[in-house]
């Protein structure tokens, strides 16, 4: 059975304040559970290790995910996999590993690029790389356009989003907490960007996500709007980490934005989930409508994973979601595509 959740307020997330309010509304977000493929990451492709999926892209039939192992087994790199369907009706498609794509050639100077979120773009991708801040020298997040296993264009970021120490980090994005989402509207010729946690000068903490939001004319992007998304009074204070992951586009001003956060057990435990988010226009807030949480039962190991990455795939009349787990390279979790048939009213 699909489980639907019926919301009679919206939380109104404001553009430059962190204030909330609320405003009664009826919204609802459907997500059935269809399948669930694990990868064996075992065994290598064309030379490189599987694991670290941190973000997707789809095209047609085609999906494509970013690694990010931040240089430990392989080159800057994606995994091209292709999308069949059967007639099986538990096990309605199948997923084929194809490609593997370098970004960028491996070399004893490269820096730390920690991937995390991918879109295509005039023929190549755009990354999103958190950086590290605790190298020699500090690898500050970028935003990346890549084409020909060479950066064309370096997208810049508002200055309250770069890393500034005194000692130690007095403003920027917490490290390792930069930008994990990543949406390219072509149609629109929008790029959003989703923020993993919140601001050092704010003292935001982990409930606390920003949204950047940029237009592009002619291959340059300009920023044009950030928003504020508070959701310290919808992520309990129950968890020992929270994060936003990804962010999607379903309709004109309707998104979904990706959550996990991990629970204090004797085994990890992630509480992944899939928020929806709306707008009247885009010059209005964005205002959270719904939710779903993956295995809320907790009796799917599959879906007790760390989720990362987000994509939707049409199909005969109907939507679906496809999620990717990281597995951070450790035996204790698994990388896993899960499909569930997705309906936003």
């Amino acid at each position: 059975m699909p489980i639907k959740f019926l919301i009679g307020f919206s939380l109104v997330i404001g553009l430059s304040h962190p204030g909330i309010s609320f405003a009664e509304s009826i919204a609802s977000l459907t997500l059935k559970p269809v399948q669930s493929i694990v990868i064996d990451t075992s065994k290598k492709f064309q030379g490189t290790k599987l694991g670290g999926f941190s973000g997707l892209y789809l095209q047609s039939h085609q999906l494509y995910t970013v690694t990010d192992d931040r240089g430990r087994f392989g080159e800057p790199r994606i995994y091209r996999y292709e999308i069949s369907e059967t007639k099986l009706k538990n096990a309605p498609f199948e997923l084929k590993l194809q490609e593997k794509i370098s970004l960028l050639k491996k070399t004893k100077n490269l820096p730390v690029y920690d991937l995390e979120a991918l879109a295509g773009y005039d023929g190549g991708w755009l990354v999103s790389s958190e950086g590290d801040l605790n190298s020699k020298p500090k690898i500050a997040p970028e935003i990346l356009f890549i084409k020909n296993k060479s950066i064309q264009q370096k997208i810049e970021l508002p200055n309250e989003f770069m890393p500034e120490f005194e000692g130690k980090q007095i403003a920027g994005l917490y490290n390792n907490k930069a930008f994990e989402g990543m949406f390219y509207d072509e149609h629109d010729k929008r790029l959003y960007l989703l923020s993993e946690s919140g601001l050092v000068q704010n003292k935001d903490g982990d409930q606390v996500f920003y949204i950047l939001e940029y237009a592009n004319s002619d291959g340059n992007f300009a920023f044009k709007k950030k928003s504020k998304l508070d959701f310290s009074q919808l992520i309990g204070p129950n968890f020992i980490y929270n994060g936003a992951s990804d962010f999607v586009k379903v309709s004109e001003n309707t998104f979904l934005l990706l959550s996990r956060s991990v629970q204090a057990a004797l085994s990890l435990q992630y509480t992944n989930t899939v928020w929806l988010i709306k707008r009247k226009s885009e010059n209005d807030a964005l205002e959270v409508k719904g939710k779903y949480t993956l295995n809320s039962d907790g009796d799917n190991d599959d879906l007790n994973q760390n989720y990362e990455g987000m994509a939707i795939y049409e199909s005969n009349g109907k939507k679906y979601l496809i999620m990717v787990s990281d597995d951070n390279f450790n035996k204790f979790e698994k990388t896993v595509f899960s499909f569930f048939e997705l309906e936003v009213k």
